[in-house]
């Protein structure tokens, strides 16, 4: 044992077990000694240029490619390096990604499990390496996002009861305007339990808002931006079910107009389409009525010139008769 360093015994047991249980029994014979020091002087002089960490990424036991002279020493431990550079990388990200996550409110265990599944999924994505997934690795791939969606539900539902209540409405306000566009009777029946089941819910999410810090959490949540317009988007009658409970739990918004057509009702994303097409053709009425000069003809050609190709979100903010006003909540205040 004497004879026989320690760095190449750990070199014979990491990746020619068989050579190190010769070479470690009492009383080994000179001759067999030097017989596997010389078979293996080439592999342990490639084992022994191997960087530590790689050795320690691999525990001591190389791929017999690099230790057989296959592949080049160079070669291999360059790739680790790529590897573990890559693996930095995606750790920096995914660490950036908990931070984001733990900006936005959520808890510490919602963090833990959303950022693990974000990990799997570089996982399978480097797995595929720029292929396409296979049918298990989809399923693996799908499985991190139902994770993640019930990881929100959960933690909304414990800790953000603001975010929960707001969308739960907007689920309600997506049913209650699909269920006028359904035709089937069993369409319509299962679209109304699905109704039925989003308003018990909001009933019961609204009696979270028992104290005078998750009101103020709900009241500076509503004042967003996302929140506000998700308010003016909002099925009339969802909006109205919503303001009523956080009335009753000592919030009162006033009214919020939404995108609004002559009765003041929810106009849909085809009726607000329409309403701007009927304002566009009474513009081109108006314009055909008008006995203008060539002077005119010129003007409106080279109007028509200069918005080409603008948007019509645009064309609507610069005239008044295609502009249709938005509302924001006037008030948000705890009772």
């Amino acid at each position: 044992m004497a004879r026989v360093s320690a760095d190449f015994l750990r070199f014979l047991y990491a990746n020619y077990p068989d050579d190190w249980r010769k070479v470690s029994v009492a009383d080994v014979p000179e001759d067999v000694i030097t017989a596997i020091k010389s078979k293996h002087a080439r592999h342990y002089e490639i084992w022994k240029d191997i960087p530590e960490w790689i050795k320690s990424e691999y525990g001591d036991k190389l791929p017999k490619d690099v230790l057989n002279g296959n592949e080049t020493t160079q070669h291999f431990v360059n790739e680790e390096i790529e590897k573990k550079e890559k693996k930095e990388q995606n750790t920096a990200e995914t660490v950036s990604y908990a931070v984001d996550l733990l900006a936005l409110g959520y808890a510490v265990e919602t963090v833990k499990v959303m950022a693990e599944n974000r990990s799997i999924r570089d996982q399978i994505l480097r797995e595929a390496d720029g292929g396409p997934l296979t049918k298990e690795q989809w399923e693996r791939f799908h499985e991190t996002h139902k994770k993640d969606f019930e990881a929100i539900e959960n933690d909304w539902n414990k800790y953000q009861p603001e975010k929960r209540m707001l969308h739960l409405a907007k689920i309600l306000s997506r049913e209650k305007i699909k269920l006028k566009r359904l035709h089937s009777k069993e369409d319509i029946a299962q679209c109304e339990a699905r109704i039925k089941d989003l308003e018990k819910k909001l009933k019961i999410t609204a009696k979270k808002f028992d104290s005078r810090a998750v009101r103020m959490n709900m009241v500076n949540y509503l004042k967003s931006d996302a929140a506000q317009a998700s308010l003016r988007h909002m099925h009339p009658e969802t909006r109205k079910i919503f303001a009523n409970l956080m009335e009753e739990q000592g919030i009162r918004i006033s009214p919020v107009r939404s995108f609004l057509d002559k009765n003041h009702t929810l106009a849909s994303r085809e009726s607000f389409t329409k309403d701007l097409q009927e304002a566009m053709e009474k513009i081109k009425q108006q314009t055909k009525s008008v006995k203008g000069t060539d002077k005119f003809a010129k003007a409106l050609a080279d109007r028509d010139k200069k918005s080409k190709g603008k948007s019509i979100k645009k064309e609507k903010s610069q005239n008044p008769e295609t502009t249709l006003t938005l509302r924001p909540v006037k008030t948000l205040e705890i009772i």
